[in-house]
């Protein structure tokens, strides 16, 4: 990453008019800031491209669920495709995932499905929702990740299109506890 801007002294004495050298400090900071949002956004887009691309999965590690079976539909069972799924990764990698990484979108129809609500069997969510913790118990993990960055897709110049890094999906993954392991252990990141 080689991002850069120029701050010049003009742009100091609009930022603080009365302090010239402070302004261009307090301006130097401020774009210091934006060009590292842009940096962590394009990582994290570059991520998510990666992690979630079906092509980098094998078929029966990946499901797409369509109508009713989708988890805004009423007759959804996300339990059981939770089950379903951590079976898998536990067949594929003798490890049992302890992570599900998921967008916004996601976490936020799942936090108020009412199979999960009455899994938790909790009466505190009817208007927010079950908590990150909450929800990562009924998935049968550690943690659930949430993906919250958005991007503007829209060509330069044109309005501002803003749409999410992460598509609307779940991924269950395990993540190995120690910090630094070794090459022979495995894990997801």
């Amino acid at each position: 990453y080689g991002l850069k801007t120029l701050v010049t002294e003009e742009d100091g004495e609009r930022w603080n008019p009365m302090n010239t050298k402070a302004g261009f400090q307090a301006c130097k900071n401020e774009f210091t800031i934006l060009l590292r949002r842009a940096q962590m956004l394009s990582a994290e887009n570059a991520l998510a491209s990666v992690i979630t691309d079906g092509a980098n999965y094998d078929a029966s590690n990946k499901v797409t669920l369509a109508g009713t079976d989708q988890y805004n539909g009423t007759t959804s069972d996300p339990t059981g495709d939770f089950q379903v799924a951590r079976a898998a990764v536990y067949a594929d990698t003798g490890l049992i995932p302890n992570r599900a990484v998921m967008s916004w979108e996601v976490f936020n129809i799942l936090r108020f499905h009412d199979d999960l609500k009455a899994y938790i069997n909790t009466n505190s969510t009817k208007t927010t929702g079950l908590s990150p913790e909450q929800l990562a118990t009924a998935m049968g993990v550690e943690k659930i990740i949430v993906g919250s960055a958005r991007k503007n897709t829209a060509k330069k110049g044109q309005t501002e299109v803003m749409a999410s890094v992460w598509p609307k999906s779940i991924l269950f993954i395990y993540v190995n506890p120690t910090p630094s392991p070794s090459r022979a252990e495995q894990s997801f990141g």
